[in-house]
């Protein structure tokens, strides 16, 4: 996996636990955050993405990463956890790629 594959993998592993968007759009921001010049086409766009998360190795390094998150907290730790993080609002990433992560008080 090179480095912008896997850039775009952490990505998506991230989303997949702090985002409440689909999974095509998690993909297209993935790939967009690791630096793919994607089609102006959502089509396309998503196409491409979904391309890039099905690849074998790609699709096995998040599967593996999701299921290390899962494996190192019991059920309550994810169940607060999970309501902590479901409560956050994230920002699109500046021209960094960093987010602005907002929690409620």
């Amino acid at each position: 996996m090179t480095d912008q594959e896997k850039k775009f993998a952490d990505e998506y592993v991230m989303l997949f636990f702090h985002s409440s968007t689909s999974t095509l759009k998690m993909m297209v921001n993935a790939a967009r955050y690791a630096g793919y010049e994607l089609s102006a086409d959502c089509i396309k766009a998503e196409l491409f993405s979904r391309d890039l998360l099905e690849r074998k190795d790609i699709n096995e390094y998040v599967k593996a990463e999701i299921a290390s998150f899962r494996a190192k907290l019991s059920g309550s730790q994810r169940r607060n956890l999970w309501n902590l993080i479901s409560n956050m609002t994230i920002g699109e990433p500046d021209e960094n790629g960093t987010y602005t992560v907002i929690i409620p008080h």
